[in-house]
C-alpha cells in the first residue's frame, strides 16, 4: 500500500470512520484505534476544508441506512461532554428529484461550484424601468420615398409649364435672329457679286463687334413681349408699343433678379444627399469602403454575436509549465527522499516543485476560463464596424481581458500570504519558527513548547518580515537562482528558474537525491522571478486571430448608406429654376403691366399738379404723350424701378445670409451635442429614402461615488444640469473608462 503524504500531494484522502468508544472509561468517552464503522460518502482529507469538499450528504437523507448510525455515535459523544443544551434530535433531508437538479451523492465541492443554486428566477418590470428612465421626449421617423407620386406629378407639370414658356420665348427670339442673319448673308453675297470690279475692303473686327453690339442693343431696346391687349386704356399704337417695351424691360429686370436670388439661395443651401446600397456582399462592401471610407454606414440585421464566431485566442505559456519539472512522475520520486539539515535545500525542493506545479495549473485554468468567458460573451453592435476599427476594438478588449485575468488570483494570493504571516502560522519544515523546550521536568510528562524565529541573510527575522531569504545550497553546492526562506511559498516567489536551464545544476539535484526521472533543461531568454511570471499567469503572449469576414457575415448588413453634404448641384439648380419659371413668368406677366400703368398714372398726376395749365396746349396734349413718356418716364420711372429692385435684392440677400448663419450654427450645435438625438432630413434628386428610427431621451440619474485609481485618466467630460431636481446645478463628469460622479454647486 502506497502512503499518501499531504506535504507532497495535497489531494490525499481516505474514508471517514468511527472508532470504538469506551464510555465507561475514567477519563471519559475514549476512542481506541479499532474501526467500528466506515461512513459512506464521507472522506478525510489533508484539511478540514478538503474533507468537507470531498464528502457528500447521502447519509443525511431520508431512508438512508447510515443516518441513524451517525446520529447515535454523535449523540453518545455529545451527551457525555455536554449537559446543556440537550441533544437537538436532527431530522433527515428529503430528496425530491422534481424540486432539485442535484443527486443525493453530489459532492460538496460540486455544490459549492454551483453556489448551491437550483435555478435563477429573474423578474422583469418594464414599468419600473420606464419610471427610472423618465423619457423627456420620444421621436419617430418613418422610412418613405423622397417624393410621393403626387409630388412627382406636380413637379413634372411645373417643369412642363416652365419649359413651355421658356421655349416659347427663346424660340421666337432665335427664329428672328436666324432670319436676320440669313437675310444679311444673302444680301452680302449679292453685294459681292455686284462689286466684283471693286477692291476688297478690309473691315476692322472692332468695328464689326461694335456694329453687332449696337444692333443687339437696338434689338433689346425694341423688344416687346406684351401685345396691345395688355393695355386696354390706351388706343394709341405708339403709346401701346412704348408701354410694351418698358414693361418688357421691367419684366426682364424682375425675372433676372428673381433667378439671381433663387440661384444664390440654392447655392448657399446645403443639400444632404445619400446613396443606399441594399444587402451588399463582402467584396462589394470592400469596394465601397475603399471609395467612401468611414463615411459609409451599414446597419446590421443581427446586432449580437459571440466573440468566438470571429475571434480565436491561443495563449502561449512559459515553457516551465509544460516541462518535465512539473510532471506528477517527477514529484512522485520525492516521496522517498529527505534531508535532515534544516538549511539543506533538499528539504524544501519537493515543496517548491509542488508549489510550481500548482501555480502552473491555476494559471492555465484561470487563463482558459478568462478566454472562454470572453469568447462566449456577446458583442453588441448596431452598425458594422470598419476593418481597422474592428481590429482596434477587438485588440483592446482582448488586452483588457489579458490584464484583468490575474487580478482575482493576485488578490486571493496576497490575502493568504498576509493571513499566514499575520497569524505566524508555523511551517511544517520549521523554516519560519522553530520549536524548543524551555526546560524539561522528569516529573511532568507534559511541557509547553516555545518557538523562536529563524534568521536569514542581513539578520532578517521571520517574526518581522515574511520575505527573508538565503541562497539555496545542497551539500555546500550553490543552487543558482533558488532560495530558501521563512515559508517555502515566499522564498520560491523570490527565486528564478536559472537552475532549470543549467544542465550542471540539474545534475547536482538529481545526483544528490538519487532521481532517475529524465529532465531536459529549459531554454530561457530572461531570468524573471516566479513572482514576476505569476503577474502574467505564466503567459508569454496571447496569439489572436481575427476574422473580419466572419464578423461581416454575422452582422449581415441589410443596408449601407453614404451621406454627404452637397452645396452646389447644377442639375438641381436647373431643375429647381425650371420648376419655378412657369409660375414666376405668369405672375410677372400679370404684375408688370399693372406696375407700368400705375407708374404712368402717378407721373401724369404729378405732372398735372406741378405744371401750369395753358389753353393753347389743349389741342396738342394727345400728340405729345409719347415724347413726354419717353423723357419723363425714362428719367424718373427707371430710377424708381432700379432703386426698388436693388432694395429688394439687398433685403433678400440679408435674409438669406441670416438663414445661412442660423442653419450653420444649428448644424454645429447638433453635431457637437452628444446627449441628444439628431434627425437629418435626407433630400435627393433620385429615388432615395430616409432612415427610420425610434429614439427616446432619458433623464440621467447620478450617485456620488468615490473613485480610487492609480492611473491618471484625462478623458473626463463635464455636464452641468440639475439632475436630482434640488434647484441646485450639478456638475457631472463622464468618462468611457470610469463611472459618472456629481457634485452640487450652490447657485
Amino acid at each position: 500500500m502506497i502512503k499518501c503524504i499531504c506535504s507532497i500531494d495535497p489531494h490525499c484522502h481516505s474514508s471517514s470512520v468511527f472508532f470504538d468508544v469506551d464510555v465507561n472509561s475514567k477519563w471519559g468517552p475514549y476512542a481506541n484505534r479499532d474501526v467500528s464503522y466506515v461512513i459512506p460518502g464521507s472522506f478525510l482529507g489533508c484539511s478540514n476544508m478538503d474533507s468537507l469538499l470531498l464528502s457528500n450528504m447521502e447519509c443525511f437523507y431520508m431512508n438512508s441506512s447510515c443516518f441513524s448510525t451517525i446520529v447515535n455515535y454523535t449523540k453518545i459523544t455529545y451527551e457525555s461532554e455536554n449537559e446543556y443544551p440537550p441533544w437537538p434530535n436532527p431530522n433527515t433531508l428529503v430528496h425530491n428529484s422534481t424540486l432539485t437538479r442535484f443527486d443525493r451523492n453530489t459532492s460538496i465541492s460540486l455544490l459549492a461550484k454551483e453556489m448551491m443554486l437550483e435555478q435563477w428566477n429573474p423578474l422583469y418590470s418594464y414599468d419600473s424601468f420606464y419610471q427610472l428612465c423618465s423619457p423627456t421626449y420620444c421621436m419617430y421617423a418613418e422610412k418613405k420615398q423622397a417624393k410621393s407620386k403626387t409630388g412627382i406629378f406636380l413637379t413634372l407639370i411645373s417643369m412642363i409649364g416652365g419649359l413651355t414658356v421658356s421655349l416659347r420665348l427663346v424660340t421666337s427670339i432665335l427664329i428672328s435672329l436666324i432670319i436676320r442673319i440669313k437675310s444679311k448673308f444673302f444680301k452680302k453675297q449679292e453685294q459681292q457679286a455686284e462689286e466684283t470690279t471693286t477692291a476688297v475692303v478690309n473691315v476692322n473686327r472692332r468695328d464689326q463687334l461694335k456694329s453687332v453690339i449696337k444692333k443687339l442693343f437696338g434689338f433689346v431696346v425694341e423688344l416687346n413681349l406684351f401685345p396691345p391687349h395688355y393695355f386696354e386704356y390706351d388706343t394709341n399704337q405708339m403709346n401701346v408699343k412704348r408701354l410694351g417695351q418698358l414693361t418688357t424691360r421691367l419684366y426682364f429686370i424682375l425675372l433676372i433678379s428673381s433667378f439671381t436670388i433663387l440661384i444664390i439661395y440654392t447655392m448657399i443651401q446645403q443639400q444632404i444627399q445619400t446613396k443606399d446600397f441594399n444587402k451588399p456582399s463582402f467584396d462589394r462592401y470592400n469596394e465601397l469602403i475603399d471609395i467612401y471610407g468611414e463615411q459609409l454606414k451599414c446597419s446590421c440585421s443581427s446586432i449580437s454575436s459571440t466573440y468566438s464566431q470571429f475571434v480565436q485566442i491561443e495563449p502561449s505559456f512559459h515553457p516551465i509549465c509544460s516541462s518535465s519539472f512539473v510532471s506528477d512522475e517527477f514529484i512522485d520520486q520525492f516521496r522517498m527522499n529527505s534531508a535532515s539539515n534544516e538549511r539543506d535545500y533538499r528539504r524544501i525542493l519537493p515543496a517548491h516543485i509542488q508549489y510550481l506545479q500548482g501555480l502552473c495549473q491555476i494559471s492555465v485554468s484561470l487563463v482558459t476560463n478568462s478566454k472562454e468567458q470572453f469568447l462566449s460573451s456577446l458583442f453588441l453592435t448596431k452598425y458594422l464596424l470598419p476593418n481597422d476599427e474592428f481590429r482596434r476594438t477587438m485588440n483592446s478588449s482582448i488586452e483588457y481581458v489579458r490584464l484583468s485575468a490575474p487580478n482575482l488570483f493576485t488578490t486571493i494570493s496576497l490575502l493568504t500570504r498576509n493571513v499566514n504571516f499575520g497569524n505566524s502560522i508555523i511551517s511544517r519544515y520549521e523554516t519560519n519558527f522553530k520549536y524548543f523546550l524551555r526546560s524539561y521536568d522528569h516529573m511532568s510528562v507534559f511541557e509547553s513548547f516555545l518557538t523562536e524565529s529563524m534568521i536569514y541573510d542581513n539578520n532578517c527575522s521571520c517574526a518581522l518580515q515574511a520575505n527573508c531569504t538565503s541562497q539555496a545550497y545542497i551539500l555546500g553546492i550553490e543552487i543558482t537562482g533558488l532560495k530558501i526562506g521563512c515559508l517555502p511559498s515566499e522564498s520560491f516567489l523570490l527565486s528564478t528558474l536559472e537552475c532549470f536551464s543549467d544542465i550542471s545544476c540539474i545534475d547536482t539535484i538529481k545526483n544528490s537525491m538519487n532521481l532517475i526521472y529524465p529532465l531536459e533543461p529549459l531554454s530561457l531568454t530572461t531570468n524573471q522571478t516566479i513572482s514576476e511570471l505569476l503577474k502574467n499567469l505564466f503567459t508569454e503572449q496571447w496569439l489572436t486571430t481575427l476574422n473580419y469576414s466572419s464578423y461581416f457575415h454575422r452582422c449581415s448588413p441589410s443596408l449601407c448608406s453614404y451621406t454627404y453634404i452637397q452645396k452646389f448641384s447644377l442639375i438641381y439648380i436647373i431643375s429647381f429654376l425650371l420648376g419655378l419659371q412657369g409660375g414666376l413668368t405668369i405672375v410677372l406677366k400679370w404684375i408688370c403691366p399693372i406696375i407700368i400703368e400705375n407708374a404712368i398714372k402717378l407721373i401724369n398726376y404729378r405732372k398735372k399738379r406741378s405744371n401750369r395749365i395753358h389753353p393753347e396746349q389743349s389741342l396738342h396734349t394727345i400728340p405729345t404723350i409719347a415724347s413726354t413718356i419717353r423723357i419723363r418716364f425714362d428719367s424718373h420711372l427707371l430710377k424708381y424701378i432700379l432703386a426698388s429692385v436693388l432694395f429688394l435684392m439687398l433685403i433678400t440677400g440679408l435674409v438669406l445670409f441670416s438663414i445661412y448663419i442660423v442653419e450653420k450654427r444649428m448644424t454645429e450645435l447638433v453635431v457637437t451635442s452628444s446627449t441628444t438625438t439628431t434627425t437629418a432630413i435626407i433630400t435627393t434628386s433620385t429615388n432615395t429614402t430616409t432612415t427610420s428610427f425610434l429614439a427616446s431621451n432619458c433623464l440621467s440619474t447620478f450617485e456620488i461615488k468615490s473613485i480610487h485609481s492609480t492611473d491618471f485618466i484625462e478623458s473626463f467630460h463635464p455636464i452641468v444640469e440639475d439632475f436630482n431636481n434640488d434647484n441646485r446645478l450639478d456638475i457631472a463628469f463622464f468618462s468611457l473608462l470610469l463611472t459618472g460622479w456629481t457634485q452640487d454647486v450652490e447657485m
